[in-house]
């Protein structure tokens, strides 16, 4: 049976998806991310996907971003959201960046 890792985010989107992957046989583990037992239990779990939807926080969203990078490419653990999808999230200096050499028109844009 492949298991499937969901971070129990704030807006309580996660009962949905735990629910979703149950249906379809798989197994789910969940975790409370901001307690330091349930991280490290975290990076000791091995599973077969991995499910955080972040709230769009700086502090959540960041927290979010370093762990999505290091399960799907550093492990290659099925995300969602992908991290192709999520590197830019919310983040306006990324997401200026992209468009800037994409050459997506944007009014003129300064970063510091």
């Amino acid at each position: 049976m492949k298991t499937v890792a969901i971070i129990k985010d704030i807006n309580g989107f996660w009962p949905y998806y735990q629910k979703e992957f149950e249906k379809y046989g798989f197994r789910v583990d969940l975790f409370n991310i901001w307690l330091e037992s349930e991280r490290r239990r975290l990076l000791r779990s091995s599973f077969d996907g991995f499910v955080w939807r972040a709230k769009h926080d700086p502090k959540i969203r960041n927290l979010a971003k370093r762990y999505l990078y290091m399960y799907s490419q550093l492990f290659h653990v099925p995300t969602f959201p992908l991290w192709s999808d999520y590197w830019h999230y919310d983040d306006k200096i990324a997401q200026t960046i992209l468009m800037q050499k994409t050459g997506i028109n944007t009014p003129e844009t300064y970063i510091f």
